[in-house]
């Protein structure tokens, strides 16, 4: 089991602004100074909090999924099939085409959106 530290960087800048901030206001200085030093102070404990927490979650992050180590990523899919030679493009616009005709025969559709649809499947297919 890990030993936690008493010692607190946050802690250590607060007892340094308290201990400073008293120092210099019984020196007669101004409290814009005053002011400046405490700024600075609670941008550092921000920085160090920040840090912390990053390096917190960094530790805790899940480790790797040993599956990944083996895993290759598949190969995007051909165009023209490597075994037939048919191209996937035209095979898809001629059953596009296929449905459109029996849709046409069915009633489904009329012959002005036929036209339309048949023309959009050749142009952008």
């Amino acid at each position: 089991m890990k030993k936690k530290s008493s010692f607190s960087p946050i802690s250590a800048v607060v007892v340094f602004l308290v201990i400073a901030g008293a120092m210099l206001s019984e020196a007669g200085v101004s409290d814009a100074f005053l002011f400046i030093l405490l700024t600075l102070g609670i941008l550092i404990v921000c920085v160090i909090t920040a840090v912390r927490a990053a390096k917190k979650a960094k530790a805790e992050k899940r480790p790797e999924d040993p599956r990944m180590k083996t895993f290759t990523k598949p190969d995007a899919p051909c165009i023209v099939c490597e075994h037939t030679g048919e191209d996937h493009l035209e095979r898809d616009k001629r059953n596009r085409i296929r449905q459109l005709d029996d849709w046409l025969k069915t009633g489904l559709i009329d012959r002005k959106e036929y036209a339309v649809l048949k023309d959009r499947y050749e142009r952008d297919m």
